[in-house]
């Protein structure tokens, strides 16, 4: 879009973390990350999105969470 300048980026995760603690326990880490990408210039580049992160605790209900973030992000290539 907009002679190449406009693109979307998309980022998907998944970690398996294995750990002793009382006992064994494993937890699961899922991650989605979107959003819009803008070349301002060959070497500068802006972007924005939203991340997408759970956890699933095998401690419980207690351990898991959802986490929702928003970010902008600018790039300097040298």
């Amino acid at each position: 879009l907009l002679g190449g300048r406009l693109t979307l980026h998309g980022y998907t995760g998944f970690d398996l973390l294995s750990y002793y603690q009382e006992g064994r326990a494993q937890d699961q880490n899922y991650t989605l990350d979107l959003g819009p990408e803008y070349q301002f210039t060959p070497w500068l580049v802006g972007a924005g999105g939203y991340v997408l992160s759970y956890r699933a605790s095998g401690l419980g209900a207690i351990a898991s969470y959802t986490r929702h973030e928003g970010y902008v992000r600018l790039t300097l290539q040298y």
